[in-house]
């Protein structure tokens, strides 16, 4: 039997509408005995235990689980992805890992969540957020994680994620990821960007231009730019959030089975972006997934076609200035002022020949113009003085390949694509 005290205690959390389950949970009995007292509570009622309700993850051993959820930090989605997989192949509904954790292991429990924020709104194929997000791999027969730079951009209304292994975070990195981004989705009608030194100048009086490289890419496309301040959810809030998804959901799962290198890391954020991400339901958008949003908003995008796709793609390099002024591009012996002697450039161009030179910070040098017969003859650096780009097909979500030996270098070795005749 129950004493007074536990007895006072059920009837008065009964009168206080707390539940049943509840309830037992506090005073520690059944259900059933609980549901008794409240009923009759002079009667003599034969006390039961509580029982524990039994659960599929029961079958699992404790260092297991316990092992799976500390990886997954509590993530109750990532975890019941991981359950089903080949390893366990126990399908478990996400609330029912969330309550078995809740019960077993609390201490991994997310606490002091952050109140939600409204982001700012804007129409199907309007705007496209971009930024980057340092990840933490793990990197198989290695005991330390390593942060990795991913290039990442979000189309605002539908929500559709776009993702790029990089190297570092110069400004060829972000030029040739947006134009991959642009060649995949196709072309919204401005592009919303934080205050980075790649892209926004941050010399005193030029506060809020562009970079000349950047404003170069855009505006021959025909797509307006926009800057903001860093981590202002009011104003760029789908990417802010894009970056802590990919770190809770994505990279939880990849650390814990396991990658070889980067180039696989590439590949596994693309499938999951496939199989996770687009299947979101938005429920801003009436409970229309992410995929469905997309195809939607993809119409209004402007779509670069397949035979533009076709046509040859122009790398970005580094480019040797020599003594005299001179350089070197498609066969072509191009002057260029003479204070940018002896110094190493960065070369942007596109198909119809014209082209700038920036400096290390991005500011512009000088531009120039190289005739199509010639570029169509030879390659981006005929005589190859130093190893530089090579010309290459048009980029495919599948080609990011990335070279280890020379990090800094890296980014110079993709193919910076921009489109004829836009």
């Amino acid at each position: 039997m129950l004493n007074i005290h536990q007895t006072q205690q059920i009837l008065r959390l009964h009168q206080e509408g707390v539940s049943i389950s509840a309830i037992a949970r506090e005073v520690g009995v059944s259900r059933d005995s609980v549901r008794e007292y409240i009923a009759t509570p002079e009667a003599d009622i034969q006390i039961r235990p509580q029982q524990r309700r039994r659960s599929k993850l029961d079958a699992i051993p404790e260092p297991q689980l316990s092992t799976l959820f500390e990886k997954s930090r509590g993530n109750c989605v990532v975890c019941a992805r991981l359950l089903a997989g080949p390893k366990y192949g126990i399908k478990i509904d996400q609330s029912s890992v969330f309550r078995y954790i809740t019960s077993h292991y609390p201490d991994l429990t997310a606490t002091n969540k952050k109140p939600a924020v409204n982001c700012f709104e804007s129409e199907p194929g309007e705007q496209l957020q971009i930024d980057f997000v340092w990840v933490d791999v793990l990197f198989q027969n290695s005991d330390h994680t390593v942060k990795v730079p991913v290039f990442e951009a979000v189309y605002t209304w539908s929500r559709k994620l776009f993702v790029r292994v990089c190297p570092d975070m110069t400004q060829a990195s972000w030029l040739l990821s947006l134009t991959q981004c642009f060649l995949q989705h196709g072309l919204p009608k401005s592009v919303l960007c934080d205050n980075d030194v790649a892209l926004v100048k941050r010399s005193k009086g030029e506060s809020g231009k562009f970079t000349a490289a950047f404003y170069w890419l855009c505006h021959s496309l025909g797509v307006k730019i926009r800057a903001c301040r860093p981590y202002h959810p009011q104003t760029k809030g789908r990417i802010e959030r894009a970056g802590r998804y990919i770190k809770e959901n994505a990279l939880v799962e990849i650390n814990y089975l396991g990658i070889k290198d980067h180039k696989e890391l590439q590949a596994r954020l693309d499938s999951w972006i496939l199989s996770v991400a687009d299947h979101r339901r938005v429920p801003a958008l009436n409970g229309m997934t992410v995929a469905d949003a997309f195809k939607k908003e993809q119409s209004l995008l402007l779509q670069i076609t397949p035979e533009r796709q076709k046509k040859q793609m122009i790398q970005c390099g580094l480019i040797s200035v020599s003594d005299a002024a001179f350089i070197e591009l498609f066969g072509e012996r191009l002057h260029v002022n003479y204070h940018l002697r002896n110094r190493k450039l960065f070369a942007y161009v596109r198909p119809d020949g014209h082209g700038v030179l920036c400096n290390v910070n991005g500011s512009k040098a000088e531009e120039f113009c190289i005739p199509e017969a010639s570029m169509l003859a030879h390659r981006f650096e005929d005589r190859k003085p130093e190893p530089i780009q090579q010309d290459l097909p048009a980029p495919t979500p599948q080609s990011l390949e990335h070279s280890n030996d020379d990090p800094s270098l890296d980014p110079y070795f993709d193919a910076l694509s921009k489109i004829l005749e836009f």
